[in-house]
């Protein structure tokens, strides 16, 4: 399977194993909160990031935009995050 027509990785090593676990408790935890609208209804809902290394939560946080939302959610626990996923 070609993973990158799936994710889009930005930085670091080929995605692991253990990278797969962590993105998918990522969306199954972001799951969890309010999604926003659909494209083309009107508003914009709140951006919810979460950031996963070794199936541990990092730090998820739902703000208004996503760098809102990511600044909280690294703001959870900055050292941990590194070599984890970050997922929104």
């Amino acid at each position: 399977m070609d993973l990158s027509q799936i994710f889009t990785q930005i930085h670091g090593k080929e995605i692991s194993y253990n990278n797969l676990v962590d993105i998918d408790a990522a969306i199954q935890l972001i799951r969890e909160f309010p999604s926003p609208p659909p494209p083309g209804e009107a508003g914009r809902g709140p951006a919810t990031f979460a950031i996963i290394k070794h199936t541990n939560v990092c730090g998820i946080a739902m703000r208004p935009t996503l760098p809102a939302a990511w600044d909280a959610a690294l703001a959870g626990d900055p050292e941990s995050a590194f070599g984890g996923v970050a997922d929104l």
